[in-house]
């Protein structure tokens, strides 16, 4: 357990040090630094980071590293926040900061930061959206990008991504915005368009609170008078905001600057971006109170590693989340739920018998049930091609609690388990114990699904026993079973080839 942690962040537009040492009550911040970058406006416009940019950054990092090493912290993590990654030589950046300081350098995904960020947000606001039974939603506002999530009954099920970030949508429309006598109007119809999509997610059901988690919280706060209430957040109203909207528009930068000294040269712009944001997510979403949180991926990692049994606790309460928003992605793409239930349940009955033989974990049966809630969605999109095309839309989709590689995982298993299974074990992934891994639930699935071949739900007790290399499966029924009976010899080769046993399937009938 460590006392005293150090991390660098680097993100779109600064490079920071957070020093930090466990204390009795929580963190006590030692040391912070920050140096102001431009690697977004250079993603955004260039789609490159310089070489200067590069060399300039590797100089930094080294100098944190020093402070860092000085303060005696018995760790140090350099993290590359997600915005990195959009420039194409991304890659190239990290070897040479690498290089430069002699530290590994580990690039955060979408998902990942995302991950964290809703982690944190849970940490800070207690119970609120663990244990709350309110439905709220939850938008999160990192590099650039923001992440919408509902929560509900203490679950995370419904999440989208977009890219609304002001570096991003003033690289695409400054020659547009150079014509235009009133900004503002422009930017509010363009962020009308960005966030029509939390109308679905809502979907006629209203939320109760909207929590919105970024770096610029404390700033609006003091701009506001807006204080932090027991929950941890700032409580601002949307009146507010609409006012200060009005309000900075009619002083101009350099007044709004005098007006607001903790405001730096470069915000005016970004400020008026983002309070027409925050103002269309009230709106939106039918809230008129809005609760603020201060976030950045340096501090989030910095509460998250001095307590990692609550992280721990989050990170399993998402990945149970995962879960359901699968099922409510199932839904989206009209999936039979209820073959994707008896899919699922029978999946798990062969499943438990085979875990303890042959080495499947708790992560194994997470990806087994969410491939089994998806496994059908390609077919509302593209009957021809079902297992090709859940695979693409899972890859492509937001799914809370699933990471990138997570996801990968669970499209090749939908992939294997509706198109051939030679070739998307083949074709689809190299690593060859990912390959293993996956065929073990493709297989298991397959059987499965054989086994409700018609949709119709007719086994009634199914049980299972592995018994000197030969899997035994009896299904009981008072149905008709010559359908499934032929899926199942047509489905059991994967079986006897992945597991190395033969299957036996034994039907017993039931008078009506």
């Amino acid at each position: 357990m460590i006392k005293r942690y150090a991390v660098i962040s680097i993100g779109s537009t600064r490079c920071e040090l957070i020093v930090g040492q466990r204390g009795k009550s929580g963190v006590n911040i030692l040391d912070r630094a920050m140096f102001p970058l431009e690697l977004g406006a250079q993603i955004f416009a260039k789609g490159v980071i310089s070489r200067a940019t590069v060399s300039a950054l590797g100089r930094i990092v080294g100098e944190y590293i020093s402070i860092a090493e000085s303060s005696a912290v018995e760790r140090i993590d350099i993290i590359a926040t997600s915005a990195m990654t959009g420039a194409a030589n991304w890659l190239y950046v990290r070897d040479q900061l690498s290089y430069a300081t002699g530290k590994p350098i580990r690039t955060m995904t979408r998902e990942e930061e995302d991950a964290l960020s809703i982690r944190y947000t849970a940490l800070c606001t207690g119970n609120l959206l663990v244990k709350g039974t309110d439905r709220m939603l939850l938008a999160v506002m990192t590099g650039g990008t923001m992440t919408l999530t509902i929560c509900e009954n203490g679950m995370l099920t419904d999440t989208h991504h977009t890219n609304i970030g002001y570096l991003k949508m003033q690289t695409r429309f400054r020659p547009v915005a150079e014509s235009l006598t009133r900004y503002e109007d422009f930017l509010f119809e363009f962020i009308d368009i960005k966030t029509r999509l939390i109308d679905d997610m809502i979907d006629n059901d209203p939320v109760a609170h909207l929590i919105i988690a970024a770096h610029d919280a404390d700033l609006i706060a003091d701009m506001t008078h807006a204080s932090i209430g027991a929950d941890g957040c700032y409580h601002v109203m949307r009146d507010d905001l609409e006012k200060l909207i009005d309000d900075i528009e009619a002083l101009g930068p350099e007044q709004t600057l005098r007006q607001f000294p903790k405001m730096e040269d470069d915000d005016y712009d970004v400020l008026r971006h983002t309070l027409a944001l925050y103002v269309k997510l009230a709106e939106r979403s039918g809230i008129s109170h809005i609760r603020l949180l201060q976030m950045r991926v340096g501090d989030a990692l910095m509460a998250l590693s001095f307590r990692m049994t609550e992280d721990a606790r989050l990170a399993e309460w998402m990945a149970n989340s995962a879960y359901q928003a699968a099922i409510r992605l199932s839904k989206k793409y009209r999936v039979d739920l209820k073959h994707a239930e008896n899919l699922e349940k029978n999946a798990l009955k062969i499943f438990k018998v085979l875990k303890k033989y042959y080495g499947l974990s708790k992560d194994d049966e997470r990806c087994l049930r969410i491939a089994a809630r998806l496994a059908d969605i390609g077919a509302f999109v593209a009957e021809d091609h079902q297992g090709e095309t859940a695979a693409w839309l899972i890859n492509h989709s937001d799914i809370t609690g699933l990471s990138r590689s997570e996801k990968s995982r669970v499209a090749l298993i939908c992939l294997g388990l509706r198109d051939d299974f030679e070739s998307a074990l083949g074709n689809a992934c190299q690593d060859e114990d990912e390959r293993l891994a996956a065929a073990k639930l493709i297989a298991i699935l397959r059987l499965a699904g054989a086994l409700d071949k018609s949709h119709l739900g007719k086994v009634q007790k199914l049980t299972c026993r592995l018994e000197k290399g030969t899997f035994q499966v009896t299904v009981q029924t008072e149905s008709d079973f010559h359908l499934e009976t032929y899926a199942f010899n047509q489905n059991r080769s994967a079986m006897q080839r992945v597991f190395g046993i033969d299957v036996t399937l034994r039907v017993r009938r039931i008078a009506r």
